[in-house]
């Protein structure tokens, strides 16, 4: 068995679907989906991380009717020594899978979310054939959570935590004109080189490097996640892990609420525990939210002024 990122996640509230919406058009979009993994017409938000880490990976996803699973492997020659750069890599790469999944689910009807959680272990996939102890655990903890809450198990939330305290690292420790040298030497970065020289030239490798640090850490900030939210669980307890947001990617407002406003629409019932899993989820959402507006708030503030100088 090889070690990875897996992920179990399925559609909250599909038990007798059916009755809410029409089968027909329900499976249409399931194969839709189906076919756009297989086609690999998503991930698309991988290459600048890709770029950034030296060795690719492996991505597997299979839907097995509601459920989805996915596994994130690297390929090096040696998998059996996976190292901490390695796995934070996998962690934040089925982080972004998650999301595009999320997205696919909620932006056509019949709109659906999901549920789940993320761990890291050893595992074996094989088409409809998944085992291993990565995805035992991930099995026994995935409905576990009170709402739509995709959420990281301990292994996985260690490592991402890793990553965090590793960027905040190595950017403060960065020398900014160490960092202009290294991004002109880098392919993904060619067709910006002449622009990156030219603000070298005018304001000096100091100021311009400092600009590019400025750049990474937004880009390397960019919410995937809640951090250390209290999930609550069906048992009536808490549990503070880092839970997918699943709105990373939504800069306006407008589409904040959209988004939101599916998952209001869709968590609906006079059931108790249906009101508090929306209620929960909402909750969550209005964290998210209020996280990626943030975020895009400030992001678009350093272009602006980027593009002033």
């Amino acid at each position: 068995m090889e070690k990875g990122a897996f992920a179990l996640i399925d559609c909250l509230g599909f038990k007798g679907i059916w009755q809410k919406k029409d089968p027909i058009k329900l499976l249409s979009k399931l194969k839709r989906i189906q076919a756009k993994v297989i086609s690999n017409e998503f991930p698309k938000r991988f290459g600048f991380i890709n770029h950034i880490f030296d060795d690719r990976f492996i991505t597997e996803i299979n839907l097995l009717s509601d459920t989805i699973a996915i596994s994130v492997k690297c390929q090096t020659h040696d998998k059996d020594n996976i190292n901490e750069k390695h796995k934070m890599y996998l962690i934040i790469v089925i982080s972004l899978i998650i999301i595009e999944v999320l997205d696919l689910y909620i932006i056509d009807e019949p709109k659906l979310i999901l549920r789940g959680c993320v761990s890291f272990g050893e595992h074996i996939f094989e088409n409809n054939f998944i085992v291993g102890p990565a995805v035992d655990e991930t099995a026994n903890y995935m409905n576990l959570a009170q709402g739509a809450f995709v959420w990281f198990l301990p292994k996985a939330n260690i490592i991402y935590n890793n990553f965090k305290k590793h960027i905040n690292d190595t950017f403060s420790s960065m020398k900014s004109d160490d960092l202009v040298e290294t991004v002109l030497t880098m392919d993904q970065f060619a067709q910006d080189s002449e622009e990156i020289k030219n603000h070298s030239k005018k304001f000096g490798l100091s100021e311009t490097g400092k600009s590019l640090i400025s750049i990474f850490k937004f880009v390397f900030s960019i919410p995937y996640v809640v951090e250390n939210y209290k999930i609550p669980l069906k048992t009536g307890e808490y549990l503070c892990s880092n839970v997918i947001n699943p709105m990373s990617f939504y800069e306006s407002r407008e589409k904040l609420n959209n988004i939101i406003q599916s998952y209001s629409e869709i968590i609906s019932g006079d059931d108790i525990n249906i009101w508090l899993k929306k209620q929960n989820t909402l909750e969550f959402l209005r964290v998210a939210a209020e996280q990626s507006e943030k975020y895009y708030s400030k992001f678009s503030k350093l272009f602006s002024k980027k593009k002033s100088t």
